[in-house]
């Protein structure tokens, strides 16, 4: 009976709670990854202005988002992506040993294919520097997608094969 009570007060507590938010999810934007760091949020994008840039924003609230910086710029492009007009997809933005590494995926100017990289910066608002070569690229005609890392005392680096028929 206890826990029947205990049950009831938690859901009368989360349901009112979550009345209170709204969709914190910005409209137009795709894949969107969250770092959160000491007592603010920052998060990063796909570019849907086809500019293909990487903004970042920030927020204390997960509800109300204020637009910091573009990870990319003409400036700072990578070098051996396709080129600024193809698209740079799944950003996902980590801290790791002392600095904000932002991994993506874009086209390798070289093969064509699609290739993971990874751009690093002192603060999650940049500036960023590209590594300057990509961290890998696609070998089995599938589409890398989706980069990760995840750490339980040691790092692991994931992400998806996505096969496209044209």
């Amino acid at each position: 009976m206890f826990s029947i009570k205990v049950l009831a007060i938690f859901l009368c507590i989360s349901t009112q709670s979550l009345a209170d938010l709204s969709n914190p999810v910005l409209l137009n934007y795709t894949s969107p990854s969250v770092l959160k760091v000491s007592n603010k949020y920052y998060m990063v994008t796909n570019d849907v202005s086809g500019h293909n840039k990487i903004p970042i924003y920030s927020s204390t609230d997960l509800q109300s988002w204020k637009f910091e910086n573009f990870v990319f710029d003409s400036e700072n492009f990578p070098t051996w992506a396709a080129t600024p007009d193809e698209n740079i997809w799944t950003p996902e933005m980590h801290y790791i040993q002392g600095s904000y590494n932002l991994y993506f995926t874009t086209n390798s100017k070289e093969s064509g294919v699609s290739a993971v990289g990874v751009a690093k910066g002192a603060s999650p608002l940049g500036p960023f520097e590209d590594l300057g070569h990509p961290l890998f690229e696609d070998v089995a005609g599938m589409g890398v997608l989706y980069p990760n890392v995840a750490h339980d005392g040691k790092y692991v680096f994931t992400f998806n094969l996505t096969y496209i028929m044209y």
